[in-house]
């Protein structure tokens, strides 16, 4: 295989400069990329992997399941509610962990299913660098 044509900087990476990339790659060289980023090997920087719910934020009116993505990201994350006391959110899981993070108390989300009132805020302790 030819040395791998570098794709763009993930986080100045715009749909029309990867699809600009990708048509110069070949079939090989995209799936060398894919099983780099699934492997890790190309980490998104600022991806968010250390968090808790804010003790003083939890919101209210949340269910089990609702969704939500976390403000302030270059791509935002995507997660959800685990566990809720009387509608107050307790525990999320990300099903996207985002990019583009700084460590922060109190980053806010914005609720994209169910019934919760989007007052829920995130402190992020640990992000990719």
């Amino acid at each position: 295989m030819k040395q791998p044509v570098s794709p763009p900087e993930f986080e100045l990476m715009t749909t029309t400069s990867f699809d600009a990339w990708a048509a110069q790659a070949d079939t090989a060289e995209l799936a060398w990329y894919a099983n780099a980023i699934k492997s890790n090997a190309y980490r998104l920087k600022g991806t968010i992997l250390a968090y808790v719910v804010q003790s003083t934020a939890k919101g209210t009116g949340y269910a089990v399941g609702d969704t939500f993505t976390v403000d302030g990201g270059r791509w935002l994350a995507r997660g959800r509610v685990v566990t809720v006391t009387a509608g107050a959110v307790e525990t999320v899981f990300f099903d996207d962990q985002g990019a583009g993070y700084t460590t922060g108390v109190g980053v806010t989300t914005t609720t994209t299913s169910g019934g919760g009132d989007g007052a829920m805020c995130i402190d992020i302790s640990t992000v990719t660098t």
